[in-house]
């Protein structure tokens, strides 16, 4: 039964008539309550004035900053009337239109979304009896086998440096050593034929030759 009576808020008065008893409960849905008061008050501090429509005004803007200071700096949110709506839009983001989604019997999205997801999304829903509500990976692919692919990746996680080193020496360098052997040997040589004639002293001459060879 409407109450009819006129009713005068900050905004102004208004011959708005109430067609249904405050007092009265249901918990079938939680749409089905009332707007909480501060949540009112704020959308009556909102509604004064002008602002750009379509997500460009400045509560809006707000809103993405709210979200990102909780969810990191690259969120973004994108409000939808009801959970239906973010229900749809959320699985036909992840989900191409001929996709489909695997969910429980008892899924909301299954039995209280009056078709939403399928003719809004364009994807198909296949059902599977869960416990409880509770869908597993066991169950979704003993149910939907022909549904689940598994996908290989090589991921590399570092990388080969090869540095290659070498004993080899300029040609210059080797033939300025071959020079060398071949005078040490004539200088060995001449010094066997004169030992029989000198006396034979130690003088530590292995620093003195290869001082030669390798300076």
């Amino acid at each position: 039964m409407a109450h009819s009576a006129t009713v005068r808020t900050e905004a102004g008065k208004t011959d708005a008539r109430r067609h249904h008893d405050p007092a009265v409960r249901g918990f079938a849905s939680d749409n089905y309550a009332g707007v909480h008061p501060e949540v009112l008050a704020a959308i009556a501090l909102a509604n004064g004035g002008h602002q750009v429509a379509y997500g460009e005004d400045d509560y809006t803007e707000h809103l993405q900053k709210v979200i990102r200071s909780h969810f990191g700096p690259y969120a973004e949110a994108f409000p939808v009337f009801n959970g239906t709506g973010a229900n749809v839009t959320a699985l036909q983001a992840m989900t191409d239109r001929w996709g489909a989604v695997i969910c429980a019997k008892s899924a909301h999205i299954n039995v209280d979304e009056g078709g939403a997801p399928e003719r809004m999304a364009g994807l198909k829903l296949l059902a599977v009896p869960t416990p409880d509500g509770k869908l597993t990976p066991a169950e979704a692919t003993e149910k939907h086998p022909a549904q689940v692919e598994v996908y290989y990746e090589d991921v590399p996680v570092g990388y080969w440096t090869t540095v290659k080193f070498s004993g080899a020496l300029p040609a210059r360098r080797v033939n300025e050593l071959l020079d060398r052997v071949e005078k040490l040997q004539q200088a060995v040589k001449f010094a066997r034929e004169e030992a029989n004639s000198a006396e034979v002293t130690d003088q530590r001459v292995g620093d003195a030759v290869f001082g030669y060879l390798f300076r």
